[in-house]
């Protein structure tokens, strides 16, 4: 057995001087022939050609994060070309920088004994097959997923897919009538990690009763419900290390609703949920009329359930596993999206899939209509280098 299981990854991460590689090179080569081989070590001298993963590289090596990540052998990988994915306003897409969360999160599970989970999330999305549209951008057309709640890459695919398929609905509610939409942010009390499973199910139940409300099913004509649950990681805060599990909703109204006995003014809202959550304060409340342009609306209402960096906190390991092991247990099988009302069965009529258990490499956005190229780009990741790079069959 090796005496160093985790010294290449050590070594490339953190070795940038040459002179210091070639000086690695010599000192750790003996240890590193068996089970490794000799290829391992080409990366530390810098040579910018194709690198080949000679076949001694075991599965063992693969579930550990070791530099031999892929699970075929004899695949060469391009060091010159990174993947470079980029948005239609020219901004890459985030795959490098979710993808190396994923083995904080693993970690994470590794200390809850959650194994399987520790497993999926480290091998999720280790490859992307791309085609490429006329004008050189790429379109994702293969990948796996691990599709763990917590998973910060399938948390934004998740993401893109619920932006996509919301802006769709909107889209289609205005080509059939004039509407209007309004922002409704419900919030309760920051709670312990003990509570927050049986705050959401108050949360939950308190949505139910508010849109029951005469007044409510008056003024409004359908919504779209999110749930978000945010983590105070702020050590100097008074409610540090508490959750705050709150509600974004995007309503859709009439165009007279703004000037007509239906409205619903805050401080009404505020009433309401208070008798709805059945809570002895005022909570805080968040109300405010969508613009034409609904893409702010739609992005604040398609938020990730937790943001990764509420819960992967690199700096506090003790505290990273016991908010994954909250927020696993809190947000398992729940229902995070809902929708009713008009914005349902438009949802319905568009034969959209379901947002949380559907397909995570269509994210119905427009920026995938456009026509692409039938040959595949084919993108491996490369736990060394944090990053992932183009394959050579």
């Amino acid at each position: 057995a090796p005496l160093f299981p985790y010294l290449d990854t050590l070594v490339i991460t953190l070795m940038q001087n040459f002179a210091l590689k070639v000086l690695i090179f010599g000192l750790v080569k003996p240890f590193l022939t068996p089970p490794w081989g000799i290829f391992f070590c080409i990366p530390l001298l810098d040579i910018k050609k194709p690198i080949c993963y000679n076949d001694v590289a075991t599965q063992s090596n693969v579930a550990y994060g070791s530099f031999f990540y892929m699970k075929q052998h004899n695949t060469y990988l391009d060091f010159c070309q990174p993947l470079n994915d980029l948005r239609q306003n020219g901004k890459p897409q985030p795959w490098k920088e979710q993808k190396e969360q994923t083995a904080l999160l693993a970690y994470a599970y590794g200390e809850i004994l959650n194994d399987a989970k520790a497993s999926r999330v480290l091998t999720c999305a280790p490859r992307l097959s791309f085609s490429q549209k006329p004008d050189g951008r790429l379109k994702l057309e293969n990948a796996v997923f691990c599709r763990v709640r917590l998973c910060p890459v399938c948390q934004w695919r998740r993401s893109l897919k619920l932006f996509g398929q919301t802006k769709q609905v909107i889209d289609e509610i205005n080509k059939r009538q004039k509407t209007a939409f309004i922002m409704l942010t419900l919030t309760v009390k920051n709670v312990d990690g003990l509570d927050l499973s049986n705050e959401i199910d108050i949360i939950h139940s308190a949505w139910q009763r508010i849109m029951q409300r005469k007044e409510v099913k008056r003024a409004v004509l359908g919504w779209q419900r999110c749930l978000e649950v945010t983590h105070n990681v702020e050590f100097k805060s008074s409610s540090y290390n508490t959750f705050h599990p709150h509600i974004h909703a995007l309503l859709c109204v009439r165009p007279s609703y703004f000037k007509s006995r239906d409205y619903i003014s805050r401080e009404q809202w505020t009433q309401l949920w208070r008798e709805a959550a059945r809570l002895d304060y005022d909570p805080q409340v968040w109300v405010s009329r969508v613009k034409d342009d609904h893409e702010g609306a739609v992005a604040e209402v398609t938020k990730y359930a937790s943001k990764p960096g509420d819960y992967l906190t690199a700096w506090d390991l003790d505290l990273m596993t016991e908010s994954v092991e909250v927020l696993d247990s809190a947000l398992h099988r729940r229902r995070l999206i809902a929708y009713g009302g008009i914005m349902k069965t438009i949802h319905k009529e568009l034969g959209l899939d379901d947002v949380e258990n559907g397909d995570l490499v269509h994210t119905d956005n427009e920026e995938e209509k456009a026509e692409a190229t039938a040959a595949l780009l084919h993108f491996e990741w490369v736990p060394g280098y944090r990053q992932y790079f183009k394959a050579r069959e």
